[in-house]
């Protein structure tokens, strides 16, 4: 009641200032109106990046999965005993096949005969233990399967690799079009200085 008493007739409410960017200006060319168009647009694209980083990680993690499953179809553990000494440093960071160690050893095959040959095995382990070795089909050594580990970090490396290559990559196209819209205002700008400046100037 004591703004409106305190208004003068006649005069027009305020319009909402949060709507500012959008309202009607005389001022404003076809080429502000496309460069805050692709503003927007590029926004939301960039709201759109970690989705589909999400859903790049969800079928790498699927297929990282899928493949270790089917190579654990196809080889299987039997013990062996060792022939040497076998030492290592620190494990790998994915374990499995990363930090196994080629060994000669013994081992018992399926049909019953005594089989010696090189296998992976993971240190440290001293002649005469007994270890575990992968074996395919046909019974000879094979390499062991990825961790359980490699998945997650598969799925993880390429959704961060994504988010941040898709980021940069619209942060480049923000940056180009920016430099190209300030550019094109410039010479806008002198060009219709060049027209009224003499005017000016004559009426001086």
């Amino acid at each position: 009641m004591g703004a409106a008493r305190h208004r003068k007739a006649g005069t027009p409410a305020p319009r909402h200032r949060h709507l500012w960017p959008w309202r009607r200006n005389p001022l404003r060319t076809r080429a502000h109106t496309r460069h805050r168009v692709f503003s927007v647009m590029l926004l939301i694209a960039l709201c759109a990046v970690p989705a589909v980083a999400l859903l790049l990680g969800r079928a790498a993690y699927d297929s990282s999965a899928a493949e270790r499953r089917d190579r654990i179809a196809t080889i299987h553990t039997t013990q062996a005993t060792a022939r040497q000494d076998v030492y290592g440093g620190a494990r790998g960071l994915l374990g499995g096949g990363d930090s196994a160690i080629p060994a000669t050893v013994t081992w018992t095959a399926a049909d019953g005969t005594e089989r010696t040959g090189t296998a992976l095995v993971d240190p440290p382990v001293r002649v005469g233990e007994s270890t575990a070795i992968w074996l395919d089909r046909n019974g000879n050594p094979a390499h062991p399967p990825e961790s359980s580990a490699k998945p997650v970090l598969d799925a993880v490396s390429l959704g961060v690799a994504v988010t941040l290559g898709g980021a940069g990559f619209l942060f480049l196209v923000y940056a180009a079009e920016h430099t190209l819209f300030m550019h094109s205002r410039m010479h806008a700008w002198a060009r219709e200085w060049a027209e009224v400046a003499p005017r000016w100037t004559a009426d001086a």
